[in-house]
C-alpha cells in the first residue's frame, strides 16, 4: 500500500505500507514507514520508522526507530523506547519500561569512581542501565554519564551471576578532552533482604583518551596503579573492582 493497509480482522503473509498497517491479529512480516498497529497480537517480524503497537501480545521481533509497545512480550524489541507490561523476552533500547519486570536503583563504588548511581530496567534476562558518577575528592573531580546492559541469572536460592557491560563518557574540566570508557563487570550478587541485594566482582576497563590535559582540580589518572596494558598511546586497559547495592 502506498499509504497503508487496513484489515478489520486477521491477516497473514507480508504487509508493506508507506505510512502504516492495521490489523486485529497478524502473522508474518509487517513493514511500515511510520506505524504498525495490531489491536490484539502479532506473530512474526515488525519493522517501522516510528512505532510498533500490539495491544495484547507480540511474538517474534519488533524493530522501530522510536517506540515498541505491547502488553505481553514473547520475543525481542529493538527501539529507542520499549514498553512491555509483562515480558518473557528481550528489550534492547535506551529506555526499557516494564511495569511488572525488573527495576533496580543501584549505588556503587569502584576503583574508577567513588560514587556511581544507576537505574536498571527490563527483565532478569536482559536489562538496560543508565548511570551517572562522580568523585568525592574535590581535588580530583570527574563526572561521568553512561549506558549499558546487564543480566541476572540465579545460581542458588540467594546468589546470582550478574555480568554488566557499560559505555561511559567522562568529563574532566576540559571541553577538548575526550575520555570514553567501556567496562565489563563480572559480579556475584547476594540477596540480603526482599528489596536489597549486595554485589561485587572484578572488572575490566578499556579507556580511549585523546591525552588532553585535565583542568586544575580534575582527575587525570584513571588507572591508579592497577594491573594495566597499553594498546596504543590513546587506548589503555586495566583490571579493577566494584562493590554496590541494588535496591527494589
Amino acid at each position: 500500500g502506498g499509504a497503508g493497509n487496513i484489515n478489520r480482522g486477521d491477516a497473514s503473509g507480508i504487509q508493506v505500507g508507506g505510512l502504516g498497517s492495521r490489523n486485529k491479529r497478524f502473522n508474518g512480516i509487517q513493514v511500515a514507514g511510520a506505524l504498525n498497529l495490531n489491536t490484539e497480537s502479532v506473530n512474526g517480524i515488525q519493522v517501522a520508522g516510528l512505532a510498533n503497537i500490539d495491544i495484547v501480545e507480540a511474538k517474534g521481533l519488533q524493530i522501530a526507530g522510536l517506540l515498541n509497545v505491547t502488553k505481553m512480550l514473547k520475543g525481542v524489541q529493538i527501539g529507542l523506547v520499549n514498553f512491555a507490561d509483562s515480558s518473557d523476552g528481550y528489550s534492547i533500547g535506551l529506555i526499557n519500561i516494564n511495569p511488572k519486570g525488573y527495576h533496580k536503583l543501584s549505588v556503587s563504588t569502584s576503583e574508577l569512581q567513588h560514587l556511581t548511581i544507576g537505574y536498571k530496567s527490563g527483565n532478569g534476562k536482559l536489562y538496560s542501565i543508565m548511570q551517572v558518577g562522580t568523585q568525592l575528592n574535590s581535588k580530583e573531580k570527574a563526572y561521568s554519564v553512561g549506558y549499558g546492559i546487564g543480566s541476572d541469572k540465579s545460581i542458588g536460592k540467594r546468589f546470582f551471576l550478574n555480568p554488566e557491560l557499560t559505555q561511559n563518557y567522562f568529563y574532566t574540566g576540559n571541553s577538548k578532552s575526550q575520555h570514553l570508557l567501556t567496562r565489563l563487570q563480572f559480579n556475584i550478587k547476594y540477596k540480603l533482604a526482599t528489596y536489597c541485594y549486595i554485589y561485587t566482582g572484578p572488572a575490566f576497563s578499556l579507556l580511549y583518551s585523546n591525552n588532553e590535559t585535565a583542568a586544575d582540580g580534575y582527575r587525570s589518572n584513571f588507572i591508579n596503579g592497577y594491573p594495566s596494558v597499553a594498546f596504543s598511546n590513546r587506548i589503555k586497559g586495566w583490571l579493577g573492582w566494584n562493590i554496590g547495592l541494588d535496591l527494589f
